[in-house]
């Protein structure tokens, strides 16, 4: 498939360069009539090549007169040029040139380009020049400005991708889910290629080299160039060069050798270094006139300079679409095991009161969130079977019914607390069974009532209850102060709480199991009493014996001590703490 289109495409250019030689012979003969007009300027073809770094370039060059009068010309320049990478371009072109009495050609022209791309793609191009040559200075500039269709974009490939995020819990309303979003995008790979507008200008001097005798004219040149498109790294730099030409080359009258070096740089391409060569025939030898043309008449026939083909960019870039699917099951609080039925809040602004009032209108599975401070309560909170108190700002820890996923929830508002002074021994919470105390603020301070004992929280004839992540206070100045107090009740979880109790003249108890089994990891237990201080009181009544479930580490003793009530040895376990001790 290769060799056919390169046969192809070699087929197209012998194609292209016999028309050009066929519309250069019937110019000649046009030409040859000119002379017995007696004008002074005839038709050319130049044959000529560029060559750099990856690339080369072949062209050939039509300049023919189509008016003149002995200091004016009105040309046709056709360009033909197609280089190794598969690229054809034409050029039609049409200029005019003046001589001026003061030794200065000046000149303008335009042309009409036309290209097809190494990317089989056809763009078309206006380009515009002015130029001014004397003797010994050269000054020019041009404009190209692309026509019509100036983008083709051409498809290279096509790309998929998946990502997923979450599995996360997602409060909408008062229900709590897990959530995983799966994001599939796909894409289509375009190459986009483009035509781009610019300028380019330069300034070129004659160097004193070679006497005039020698018909050698070496030049060199400075100038730069720029071109812009849409959505493309602009091509813009510096170019210099260096051009040796023999006229009469070879003692051939009009015939003329150049040779040239450029350097030129830009960004996308970096260093460029270019060489050319030329090859200039004319249709008529000008030694058959009876006047010789003068230096500046023969530059009346020089070459235009531009840029050899219509400056194009190519980028890549790709368009895709996005699907999501997101994926939602409810979610179980990891504590107790309960579906979560609902997700409540209540701010302390209303009270103690109205805090039991939610507690007691929702059912199991029920997550009630206190926001902020609930002060002066006037009984206790009773955290009902199956539920969950949650403080603002704390963690709820909760997976996924299907997947099992674990992830965490994070209560909205601020962090909950409930502070009171209750006569009797009453607790500022209560446990229930199945229910869980997290991330809350308990205080409770009684002294005044006596025979009063103060609980911070109180689990009673429960089991499967968990408190977790909590700050528990207890104060007295009549009756024991029990931080919390487990009593009757099995499988009690207690983690992670600072529990402080404190009596100024009798006894204070931080943490106690009367006749209760539970787990205490991580707790920090502070006991101040004024005749007694107990961070943890393990109680045997009527031979039901307290008993310390297995994982009861990393507790901090801060002050306190430990006391077993009851027959020695009659507690189950130990609860450690950090110091390397443990009770009992």
């Amino acid at each position: 498939m290769n060799g056919f289109r390169s046969a192809k495409t070699c087929a197209s250019h012998i194609g292209f360069l016999a028309s050009t030689t066929l519309l250069a012979a019937s110019l000649s003969a046009t030409a040859t009539r000119a002379d017995s007009l007696d004008r002074r300027w005839g038709p050319r073809v130049e044959m000529g090549g560029h060559f750099g770094d990856g690339r080369s370039i072949g062209e050939t060059n039509l300049f023919a007169p189509v008016w003149q009068n002995p200091d004016s010309l009105l040309f046709v320049d056709l360009r033909g040029s197609f280089d190794n990478r598969s690229a054809v371009e034409g050029n039609f072109g049409l200029g005019y040139r003046h001589m001026l009495d003061n030794g200065w050609n000046l000149g303008a022209y335009g042309y009409l380009d036309v290209r097809r791309t190494s990317l089989d793609t056809t763009f078309h191009q206006a380009t515009f020049g002015v130029e001014a040559l004397s003797e010994y200075l050269d000054l020019r500039a041009n404009a190209y400005l692309p026509l019509g269709n100036r983008e083709k974009r051409m498809e290279i490939g096509s790309w998929s991708a998946t990502s997923t995020t979450g599995p996360r819990a997602v409060l909408t309303g008062t229900s709590l889910a897990i959530q995983t979003q799966t994001f599939t995008a796909i894409g289509t790979n375009y190459l986009v290629e483009r035509a781009m507008a610019g300028f380019d200008a330069e300034v070129g001097v004659r160097l004193p080299v070679f006497p005039d005798e020698m018909k050698l004219d070496f030049r060199a040149f400075a100038g730069g160039y720029h071109f812009e498109a849409s959505g493309m790294e602009s091509i813009s730099g510096p170019r210099a060069r260096l051009e040796l030409a023999a006229r009469d080359f070879a003692g051939l009258p009009g015939v003329k050798l150049t040779g040239g070096l450029t350097w030129q740089h830009d960004k996308p391409r970096g260093d460029q270094l270019i060489a050319s060569v030329g090859l200039r025939l004319p249709f008529s030898a000008p030694a058959s006139r009876e006047k010789p043309l003068t230096y500046m008449e023969e530059r009346m026939m020089d070459a235009v300079v531009r840029d050899v083909d219509i400056v194009t960019n190519h980028r890549g870039e790709s368009q895709a679409s996005t699907t999501v699917l997101t994926t939602t099951e409810d979610a179980i609080n990891t504590w107790n095991d309960e579906l979560v039925t609902s997700v409540t809040q209540i701010d302390g602004a209303a009270g103690q009161s109205a805090l039991q009032a939610e507690l007691d209108a929702q059912g199991a599975g029920a997550v009630v969130i206190a926001n902020g401070a609930f002060t002066g309560a006037v009984a206790t909170t009773t955290v009902n079977d199956g539920q969950t108190l949650l403080g603002g700002g704390a963690i709820l820890r909760v997976r996924g019914a299907v997947s099992g996923d674990e992830v965490n929830f994070t209560a909205p508002g601020a962090a909950g607390s409930i502070s009171g002074s209750l006569a009797g021994n009453v607790p500022i919470v209560r446990m229930s069974d199945d229910s869980a105390l997290i991330g809350m603020n308990i205080t409770h301070s009684n002294g005044a009532t006596f025979g009063s004992n103060p609980f911070g929280i109180y689990a009673l004839g429960i089991s499967n209850a968990y408190i977790i992540d909590n700050s528990v206070s207890a104060y007295s100045n009549v009756g024991t102060a029990f931080g919390i107090r487990l009593e009757n009740s099995s499988n009690i979880t207690v983690v992670n709480n600072k529990i402080f109790a404190e009596h100024s003249t009798a006894n204070a108890v931080a943490l106690q199991y009367v006749s209760a089994s539970g787990m205490a990891s991580g707790n920090t237990l502070t006991a101040h009493g004024g005749t007694h201080s107990y961070a943890v009181f393990l109680v045997d009544t009527f031979g039901r014996a307290p008993e310390v479930l297995p994982g009861s580490v990393d507790n901090v003793l801060v002050s306190g001590s430990c006391l077993l009530n009851g027959p020695p040895g009659s507690a189950i376990g130990s609860l450690h703490f950090v110091d390397g001790s443990s009770c009992p």
